[in-house]
């Protein structure tokens, strides 16, 4: 019982000690951490290697401001310190993960707390402007967005993506054949089959010819690539990655020892070659020559498909001759007309794209591009309807978009310099804007759009 009371005495005597204690031991308040605003419950969006930025939101600490630190976690990876985010894209979202989870984390001594936000990574291949030209190392490739307002152009697009699997250092050609891209280099002579919506390298093929000087799709329905080594022809079959050499074994049968041309079009349900050796425009598959009257004894300068592929320019020329300009429907056997190009400045190294919904050639002569009606059989234009650059540059590639409502043109400084690549847009139709671009390729050597 004597027990009981003196726990009893001294439970009060300690009760009595805390209450009259004046220390202020047990009274520093937390400074717990707010945020006055949250992220985007709809998550971000950005462009592969474009800089992701995103602030902080606003914090308030509860009772006293303590120094803050901040941890930004993208894809469960520490990417920033920093109070606000600014981060470089490196990687592509996958079709499985939808989006990456990322987090802000900020603490003080007293604790932490965090938000949460979803990051989408997107190609920012999708669609646009391709250019292969030559600088000191070897090939580049320079891309500009399209289907976005306001991109730059992307140099060295392909480097970027396959730092390991490096281009022969003499660019020669690049096709598109439905979600891939095949570039064709040489030293060593190779062709690159890349996923053309990631600028990622699938495979790399072993080109068996000795040359590689162009590459040609004729169509967008087939898979068959062109490929041409000094005259001769090898398929390249998309559909398998296999070359092989059919065409070119039944063209040494009926025409042995012919060189063709650097080129192959498809207009109408039939794919046409050029026999340079002896001047013929040939059928490949029936390997019948279609008017040779118009061609006999003449190389070929460059044909285009005009009138929805079912017609076609060939521009030809005649040793010591200017070049000249055969209108044909091949399909129907129709002969339009022949014309020359005496007095227009049109010579071998002049470009050429023709309209599919309007009987327009464009041709180029130095830093200008003319339009040339050819329905009307000769009449072409006194003055030239597009300019860039400056007197002495010269135009290396034009493309006009099928549904012609952009030309765009690229050019080469005579100024010199490794990046003397220039390229600009002219808005034909529709609401897009204009623009220009210079310093974006070394020597061009092939422009394409990429869709």
């Amino acid at each position: 019982m004597k027990n009981i009371y003196f726990f009893l005495s001294l439970l009060v005597i300690l009760t009595g000690s805390c209450i009259d204690n004046d220390s202020d031991l047990g009274t520093n308040e937390i400074s717990r951490i707010k945020f006055k605003t949250a992220f985007d419950e709809n998550g971000y969006r950005a462009d592969r290697w474009s800089e992701f930025a995103l602030d902080c939101p606003e914090i308030i600490q509860e009772n006293e401001e303590k120094p803050l630190t901040y941890r930004w976690d993208i894809n469960y990876k520490t990417v920033s310190t920093e109070k606000d985010l600014r981060f470089i894209c490196d990687e592509l979202t996958t079709a499985d993960q939808g989006s990456f989870p990322c987090r802000l984390t900020v603490s003080n001594e007293d604790g932490s707390s965090w938000l949460d936000f979803r990051l989408t990574v997107t190609s920012p291949y999708q669609e646009g402007l391709l250019i292969m030209s030559k600088v000191e190392d070897g090939s580049m490739f320079s891309f500009k967005r399209e289907d976005k307002e306001n991109q730059e152009f992307q140099l060295n697009a392909y480097k970027l993506n396959n730092p390991d699997f490096p281009l022969g250092s003499e660019p020669k050609d690049v096709v598109q054949v439905e979600s891939f891209l095949y570039i064709g280099t040489e030293n060593p002579n190779r062709i690159v089959k890349v996923n053309s919506q990631t600028m990622e390298a699938v495979s790399l093929l072993d080109y068996p010819g000795e040359h590689l000087d162009f590459m040609s799709v004729p169509g967008t329905a087939t898979y068959t690539i062109y490929c041409f080594d000094h005259g001769r022809e090898i398929e390249l079959d998309g559909s398998q990655d296999a070359f092989m050499n059919a065409y070119q074994q039944a063209i040494d049968n009926v025409y042995p020892g012919i060189v063709l041309a650097n080129h192959a079009i498809a207009v109408g349900w039939s794919t046409f070659v050029y026999n340079d050796t002896d001047g013929a425009l040939l059928d490949i598959a029936s390997l019948a020559s279609y008017f040779p009257d118009e061609f006999t004894g003449k190389k070929l300068v460059d044909m285009v498909s005009c009138k929805d592929s079912e017609e076609m320019l060939v521009i030809v020329q005649a040793e010591g001759e200017v070049p000249e300009i055969v209108y044909l429907n091949p399909g129907n056997n129709v002969h339009y007309s022949t014309v020359s190009t005496q007095g227009t400045g049109i010579t071998n190294e002049s470009v050429f794209v023709a309209s599919q919904q309007y009987s327009r050639l464009y041709y180029s002569v130095g830093n200008e591009v003319y339009v040339y009606d050819y329905s009307t059989g000769g009449n072409f234009p006194a003055v030239s309807s597009y300019t860039v650059g400056n007197a002495g540059d010269v135009i290396k590639a034009m493309v006009l978009t099928s549904d012609d409502s952009r030309l765009y043109v690229a050019w080469e400084s005579a100024a010199g310099g490794e990046l003397k690549g220039n390229a600009k847009c002219f808005v034909l139709s529709g609401d897009s804007e204009e623009w220009e671009a210079h310093g974006i390729a070394g020597d061009i050597v092939r422009m394409i759009y990429k869709l």
